[in-house]
């Protein structure tokens, strides 16, 4: 199998595993059509897929064996070990998809790009595939030149974005995902209640939980925030204004960026930044 045998097998077994589970055990009911909703963000995945390999040719494995024998990279020196070299590559790179998140909620052109993410008017696993071509190409380059710097295992690299490939569909599931477990596994993993509440239509919530595939960092910087299963369902999902048939619409998908509101909502992110503790509190009801 080459890698993009591996990407694919990735994406199409969790997508049919979590679909599944959300059929079977959904946690909010939809407010918009399901079906409508799924055949844009299809639309735009596959979009943004296109133009970010069309723009941007090559994969972030394929730097990291073309870099595989650099002299300058960081993690390819033969004395170290291979374990630490995979080790300290998955973190880099899941510290780098939680760096540019949290920059795209603080840069307003940035957040413009972004919002089209979180304007999803429900949520589930297309959420997770709902992302606007420029945030795509943003995404790949960012990736590719951290991966031309540090000269990391290509092995080490295709099995981060495996592991983030799952995760993505995972934390994005409408999945009633048992607390227990949810408790047990956020210590280590963003899991699908710590990421809904990201999503969410207040604000202060959308400045929380920013990680990828651990929570660390989101400890690190206070940026962890907990919500109870009562409250995470009470809570509309989406962005203000794009609520509903508005937020399922192409011209939405594809538009929103350069609508006069595109900037709505960042003023008052910057104003209203969580105080969330690194340290989390046992939530209410859970």
């Amino acid at each position: 199998m080459n890698e993009g045998d591996w990407r694919f097998g990735a994406i199409l077994g969790v997508f049919v595993v979590v679909a599944t589970w959300e059929t079977l055990r959904p946690f909010r009911k939809p407010t918009v059509s399901t079906a409508r909703r799924w055949t844009g963000n299809l639309i735009l995945y596959f979009t943004s897929s296109w133009l970010a390999a069309l723009v941007l040719p090559f994969s972030t494995v394929a730097v990291a064996m073309a870099v595989e024998s650099s002299p300058y990279g960081v993690l390819n020196h033969p004395w170290l070990p291979t374990w630490a070299a995979w080790i300290i590559t998955v973190l880099a790179l899941d510290f780098v998809r939680f760096s540019q998140h949290w920059l795209l909620h603080r840069v307003p052109i940035l957040w413009r790009v972004h919002k089209v993410h979180h304007s999803d008017p429900d949520y589930d696993l297309t959420t997770g595939l709902r992302f606007h071509p420029l945030e795509a190409l943003l995404t790949l380059s960012t990736q590719c030149a951290v991966v031309a710097l540090l000269a990391p295992p290509p092995l080490a690299v295709l099995a981060g974005e495996l592991l983030f490939i799952v995760q993505v569909h995972l934390v994005h599931g409408n999945i009633a995902f048992p607390d227990g477990l949810d408790r047990s596994l956020r210590w280590l993993l963003v899991t699908p209640n710590l990421h809904a509440i990201h999503h969410t239509t207040d604000i202060a919530d959308q400045n929380t939980n920013f990680g990828g595939l651990f929570t660390l960092w989101d400890r690190l910087c206070r940026t962890l925030k907990l919500r109870s299963g009562a409250e995470r369902a009470a809570a509309p999902m989406g962005v203000e204004g794009y609520q509903g048939e508005r937020g399922a619409r192409l011209s939405t998908l594809f538009l929103l960026p350069f609508h006069s509101d595109g900037e709505k909502g960042y003023e008052s992110s910057s104003r209203n930044r969580p105080a969330a503790s690194s340290q989390p509190r046992p939530p209410r009801g859970s």
